[in-house]
């Protein structure tokens, strides 16, 4: 498993850089490594099901809670490919305040109705 989250760690940063986000000097993949184990097997903290890094919409992903300022380990959160994929580039509250949209609810069919009302985990 630690060679896997090893890469998945080295992955998440490249594809992150592509994408044109910028890391400030904490980031490295030892941390963001770290970051994952830490969370593997807690919940996603806005659709609440269990993180893995087995493929499929409830896999571990890394986020960037405020995608407009630089990256850094503050500002970097493990939550699941389902969710990371709908918060696209929105930041933390513009997410929380979307997924209150008609919208939101019909991208969530897959969650079958077992998503919380309440978000659970750290805030920002």
């Amino acid at each position: 498993m630690s060679i896997l989250s090893r890469k998945w760690a080295q992955n998440s940063i490249y594809q992150h850089k592509l994408r044109g986000f910028i890391f400030e000097g904490d980031v490295s993949i030892s941390k963001v490594h770290q970051l994952m184990k830490d969370n593997l097997g807690k919940k996603c903290i806005y659709c609440g099901k269990t993180l893995s890094l087995d493929e499929g919409s409830y896999k571990a992903s890394l986020d960037i809670i405020n995608p407009r300022h630089l990256v850094n380990m503050d500002n970097l959160q493990i939550i699941c490919k389902k969710c990371n994929e709908m918060k696209g580039r929105k930041n933390h509250s513009e997410f929380l305040r979307f997924r209150q949209t008609p919208q939101y609810l019909k991208q969530v069919k897959c969650f079958k109705g077992n998503y919380p009302t309440k978000i659970t985990g750290r805030l920002y």
